[in-house]
């Protein structure tokens, strides 16, 4: 499991690139320019460099226009530009994360552990866990964040609700 000292490192090097997480509710205005946006990456994947075009970029770019498209999602812009984004929803006793991706910059590094941490907000607040499910090529980074998988499901990735309280608890005291 990733620390809550490696958690915060990666928080603090997207804050200090000039990162910053958006949670909602958003201004539709501004939710329509983000859609846009994440649009336009996905559709520029295609003129990437081969070296660049990856199926796993192409998913994160995916998975990043789809989540914006809805209400309820968190969004991570670096120099007002939008960078990763991920859709959730609240249930009866737990936050469930629809999709997270990204554009998986360098120099955003940190984005969608930023993500990560405001959801483990969104839920540590209701006193809930979190509920999510991965894809083998994120399955690292599900165990990096300290999630436990396949426990619920196959290719479940979970934090219970002490999870969630000792990852916010931890990661609050060291930003």
């Amino acid at each position: 499991m990733v620390t809550v000292y490696e958690m915060a490192a990666y928080i603090n090097e997207f804050r200090e690139r000039g990162g910053s997480i958006n949670m909602p509710p958003h201004r539709v205005s501004q939710r329509l320019d983000w859609v846009a946006a994440a649009k336009h990456y996905r559709e520029l994947w295609e003129n990437d460099p081969p070296e660049k075009r990856t199926d796993k970029r192409r998913r994160g770019l995916g998975f990043m226009w789809h989540s914006v498209q809805c209400a309820r999602c968190i969004v991570a812009v670096r120099n007002q530009e939008i960078v990763a984004a991920a859709s959730y929803l609240i249930r009866l006793e737990f936050v469930e994360v629809k999709v997270l991706g990204s554009r998986q910059l360098d120099e955003a590094r940190g984005a969608a552990t930023a993500i990560e941490f405001a959801l483990a907000g969104e839920a540590q607040g209701r006193g809930f866990g979190v509920r999510s499910e991965y894809t083998w090529s994120e399955r690292n980074f599900h165990v990096r964040i300290g999630r436990r998988l396949d426990q619920r499901a196959h290719q479940s990735s979970d934090w219970t609700p002490e999870d969630c309280r000792y990852l916010v608890r931890g990661i609050k005291e060291l930003l």
